[in-house]
């Protein structure tokens, strides 16, 4: 489905500023001139069946467990940022995958449902005890309507064809005095805007990543669905020699690779300087329904 206008805005003049997404050469990826939104020019066919069948996962990260282990970080990082919101409260995790943030919000939570598209996370997950549904349209039609105190998009939104209608459709999930938590890639990554790295341009353009925002366009989105804004902020989900792999070997991983370098007071220092610029890979907001 071809894509040539800014969802955002609706112009048309946009540029391309990457030819090509990691798995798909066909797939270019354009920059709205008005808005700066970042959009790919056409989107996948059936996008739901896509996800349902574990389309976003390579064969080599189809184990579960490594799944798990793979999301432990930013699992933890989010679980210990809100557990002072989430206890005893009920909250919904919007695409949830592996369950990792409900596994650990479950502990402190009233109640914790999961939305996951993936047939199989989903079925793993109510096997294990947890409420997962597959669909907005299920939770909704389940006596689910304004019961959700807290309502949780982790590196979901990027992924949605009209992520618009969505938190559209979720407001009617929403408590009196509800919030909805959103967590998406910063389209000016260091390492695309300052670094101008290559090699991570052609891994982080996906062609599952069908909008990338900044603190700017992402405020526009959530303004366009009727909420406003609590708190904007960035964080840096990956450390400096993770950076540093990229621009000396094009790869991820040298956290992990390189470890006995990681140091958590360098890579909080680094992280505060890249969010003060807006140049952090990670946003977060805290939005609400304007009343």
């Amino acid at each position: 489905m071809q894509n040539n206008r800014c969802y955002l805005c609706r112009s048309q003049q946009l540029d391309i500023i990457h030819y090509g997404t990691r798995l798909n050469k066909g797939i270019n990826v354009l920059k709205c001139r008005s808005c700066g939104l970042v959009q790919l020019d056409s989107i996948m066919q059936n996008p739901d069946k896509f996800y349902q069948q574990s389309g976003m996962r390579r064969s080599q990260e189809q184990d579960v467990l490594k799944i798990r282990i793979a999301a432990e970080s930013d699992d933890e990082r989010r679980f210990i940022a809100m557990k002072s919101k989430i206890a005893n409260k009920r909250v919904l995790d919007f695409g949830c995958g592996a369950g990792g943030f409900i596994r650990k919000a479950s502990k402190v939570c009233s109640e914790v449902l999961g939305i996951e598209l993936e047939t199989r996370m989903r079925s793993l997950l109510n096997q294990e005890g947890y409420k997962c549904m597959g669909s907005l349209q299920e939770a909704l039609g389940n006596d689910n309507t304004g019961i959700f105190d807290v309502i949780t998009f982790f590196h979901v939104i990027e992924h949605l064809p009209d992520p618009v209608a969505i938190l559209g459709g979720v407001r009617q999930l929403l408590s009196k005095d509800g919030v909805i938590v959103i967590e998406v890639p910063n389209c000016d990554d260091a390492l695309l805007s300052l670094y101008c790295c290559n090699a991570f341009a052609d891994f982080t353009y996906w062609e599952s990543h069908l909008f990338l925002y900044n603190n700017s366009t992402l405020t526009m989105m959530i303004e366009r669905a009727g909420y406003r804004v609590n708190f904007i902020r960035q964080v840096q989900r990956y450390p400096l020699f993770n950076t540093l792999f990229w621009l000396s070997k094009g790869k991820p991983g040298g956290h992990v690779k390189w470890n006995m370098m990681n140091d958590s007071l360098l890579d909080d220092v680094y992280g505060d300087l890249l969010a003060r610029l807006g140049l952090a890979d990670t946003i977060i907001a805290e939005i609400e329904p304007i009343r």
